[in-house]
């Protein structure tokens, strides 16, 4: 049932690739209707050289066409096709490592900058992701809190000195209703004749001002756009929790988002603590864009030290293309997002991820695209006159 590929000469390829597509259809509509048992046993569906290719192969190439073809409204899937470029590709590939292309140094940096980019999102989700965790008590205090009810009386003028005018006299025991029915806002009442505001429809100066007042007690003045507020507490209802599920969708992204950037923040924290960091503050102090051009032309040339951080090195002229022509004077935060950026790196690679079954399968089959495209640039199309 399984179909073995070793190495004839190029007449013979075509033959035994064409043979072994039609054994493989068979063997594929076979194992799809048999026990569980034997397709486990069976899950090679050709040797190429004594390399395999698996269903997950197989799987995996259908995906991949899937996403660039409209296969979605085709009547028909041809199997034979799929199975015959997985078998070419594979011949191309062992081709391609005989060659030494594999070896390659743009190959081996891009195969590197994968690794790095694939850990750093496993690291993301480990330590950021899957720790950003909104409760359902959460979600519900946000909406209790954020829907808050509160019914107030209050006093609108135009000027700080009215408006301290009227505190005084408010402070001499004068009546509140007095003065707002006199200088009231420019909105309605209810029926109870308060002002019902809630935290998202009060600007957050009036919220601050109000929030922690009990019934009957008044805030002192409170500026808002060009007007000045005094304002009193009349009560405060609790929202209706039948509105919960409306809105609760939007409250979990909000939240979401807010745990992310908090645990994002956190675990930078904690990887700046427990790193070995030395930055050269004199040398950093130095770097001025406002000396003459000789100067500026130096720094990017200086290869001096400017940051450590474990066994990686920040030279000054590194450093400098970085600097914004805009905003020279922003070395800190320039400084700053490079050593993030680096204490994660170096973070996500320590943690060996291509060493996992997931990710080692991921990067096989990147490396062998990529072998297999660099195949085609340098010794195929270079041919072509």
């Amino acid at each position: 049932m399984r179909k073995t590929v070793d190495r004839p000469g190029m007449a013979g390829r075509y033959i035994i690739k064409y043979t072994a597509c039609c054994l493989l259809m068979a063997v594929f509509f076979a194992c799809a209707s048999a026990p569980v048992s034997v397709q486990k046993q069976d899950n090679i569906l050709a040797i190429v050289d004594g390399d395999p290719i698996t269903r997950e192969d197989l799987e995996y190439s259908l995906e991949v066409a899937h996403r660039r073809e409209d296969m979605s409204s085709a009547k028909t899937l041809d199997i034979n096709r799929y199975i015959e470029k997985l078998i070419n590709d594979r011949l191309i590939v062992q081709e391609a490592l005989r060659m030494g292309i594999d070896n390659y140094p743009e190959v081996q940096e891009k195969v590197r900058a994968y690794v790095l980019r694939e850990s750093v999102m496993r690291l993301y989700k480990d330590e950021v992701l899957d720790k950003a965790v909104v409760s359902e008590k959460d979600l519900l205090d946000y909406y209790m809190d954020d829907n808050k009810r509160f019914k107030l009386d209050i006093i609108e003028v135009g000027t700080a000195e009215k408006a301290e005018e009227i505190l005084e006299s408010l402070k001499s025991g004068e009546k509140f209703e007095e003065f707002s029915r006199e200088y009231p806002p420019g909105f309605s009442r209810n029926e109870e004749g308060a002002f019902v505001l809630t935290k998202k429809t009060m600007p957050a100066s009036i919220h601050d001002a109000v929030a922690g007042l009990n019934p009957g007690e008044m805030t002192g003045v409170t500026p808002v756009q060009g007007k000045f507020y005094i304002m009193k507490l009349l009560g405060k209802d609790a929202p209706p929790i039948e509105d919960f599920e409306a809105v609760r969708a939007n409250i979990e992204n909000l939240l979401k988002k807010r745990k992310i950037q908090e645990r994002s923040d956190e675990y930078l924290a904690q990887l700046q603590r427990e790193a070995d960091i030395r930055i050269d503050r004199e040398l950093l102090s130095s770097i001025d864009f406002s000396k003459g051009a000789e100067e500026i032309e130096a720094l990017n040339k200086d290869m001096r030290p400017l940051v450590k951080v474990n066994d990686a090195v920040l030279p000054v002229k590194e450093f400098v293309s970085m600097l914004p022509s805009s905003d020279p004077e922003a070395k800190e935060k320039v400084l700053k997002r490079w050593l993030d950026r680096k204490l994660v790196d170096i973070e996500a690679l320590s943690r060996q991820y291509d060493q996992e079954t997931g990710l080692k399968d991921k990067l096989n089959a990147y490396r062998n695209q990529l072998i297999k495209n660099t195949f085609f640039k340098d010794v195929i199309a270079a041919k072509i006159k």
